[in-house]
């Protein structure tokens, strides 16, 4: 509109050639060019590529945007201040990332493929650091010669203490035969760091110890706790490596109110990693493993939101990855209110992170 404007006023050819203007085109060309990359699908299978266009095309739209109002209003109306909070809170948050990965150290992560799942899955478990949250950045600085990489990874299991380990075997990669706290988190390879770990303990027979920085923990945004209070009992939904993320808010909520775990996995191998955990739940949990075939997710929360008529029964749902998995729980606990219009109230709390 504003260059139809010019044009109509015969000026706009001799504000083309202005700074100002040159600028502002800047600006706009990387605004509209960051939106593409930030695609879902494409954060979920290049984040690097996201990573990297994001920041490429974020730098140039500030410079863009300060000399683009410098050079039409220089500091007369004050518009350049947003600028320089945005790049205040980038500057902030890459420092405080620095800081805490400082502060939590240079650790040994053991990287090993979990048997019987025909290498879809990786361990990945650091020794010496308690990882008390819902996200931690991991940062393997000797995997690639990208060393500055930080990836998500929320399927955790709760710290713990390792035991004494036996000798390693030069086709064995043990942990230290030390009583150190141990964080575990569980992959799938399906994205570039991930398949880089997966051909890193295929090349090394089993298992390699590699090098990690921790950005981290961070902590779900939607306080799931006090979500959960008032429910009278649970359901927890998970598929995959799902399980790692759901195991928190059940130990936490098992002793309290009865729950019942639904787990669907793709290979048996996987079904063996939580099984200490979920063996010293409290007796009031029951627990449902799919091995090689869905959740019949419609029979699932058909029973559970009809089978109750008590008035404040509420009804606590937690669903956790697969993505397609989350939108199906979500459509499907939508058409069972709608088919039932005296069906329970519920809860509904999402976990999709792709990793």
């Amino acid at each position: 509109m504003l260059m139809a404007y010019y044009m109509v006023l015969g000026v706009y050819k001799a504000e083309f050639t202005r700074d100002y203007w040159s600028w502002g085109i800047l600006a706009i060309v990387c605004a509209c060019a960051i939106l593409p990359p930030s695609r879902l699908w494409v954060r979920q299978k290049f984040y690097e590529f996201f990573l990297l266009t994001h920041i490429a095309f974020s730098l140039p739209f500030l410079i863009g945007y300060y000399y683009h109002i410098w050079y039409l209003y220089k500091y007369n109306l004050s518009y350049e201040i947003w600028m320089f909070v945005a790049g205040e809170v980038w500057g902030v948050n890459c420092l405080v990332q620095a800081i805490r990965m400082d502060l939590n150290g240079s650790r040994t992560a053991l990287v090993s493929s979990i048997q019987d799942a025909d290498g879809d899955y990786t361990r990945i478990d650091i020794e010496g650091k308690e990882i008390k949250g819902d996200v931690a950045y991991l940062c393997f600085t000797t995997l690639s010669w990208r060393f500055w990489e930080t990836h998500p990874f929320s399927e955790k299991s709760e710290s713990t203490a390792i035991p004494a380990a036996p000798v390693s075997t030069p086709s064995t990669c043990t942990l230290s035969n030390s009583n150190l706290a141990l964080a575990t988190f569980i992959a799938r390879a399906r994205t570039r760091v991930t398949n880089q770990l997966s051909a890193r303990v295929f090349k090394e027979n089993g298992s390699a110890r590699i090098r990690v920085l921790i950005d981290g923990p961070y902590h779900h945004s939607g306080h799931v706790s006090s979500q959960l209070s008032p429910c009278s009992s649970i359901h927890y939904i998970a598929g995959g490596v799902g399980i790692k993320a759901c195991l928190p808010y059940l130990k936490k909520t098992a002793a309290q109110k009865p729950a019942k775990l639904f787990w669907s996995n793709r290979k048996s191998g996987l079904e063996t990693e939580p099984r200490p955990v979920l063996a010293a739940l409290a007796n009031n949990v029951q627990v449902v493993t799919n091995v090689g075939e869905r959740l019949d997710l419609d029979a699932v929360l058909s029973k559970e939101l009809v089978g109750s008529n008590k008035e404040n029964d509420l009804l606590g749902v937690v669903v956790c990855r697969p993505l397609g998995m989350v939108d199906d729980v979500r459509q499907k606990i939508s058409e069972v209110s709608q088919r039932f219009l005296m069906s329970r109230p519920y809860v509904l709390i999402e976990d999709a992170s792709s990793r």
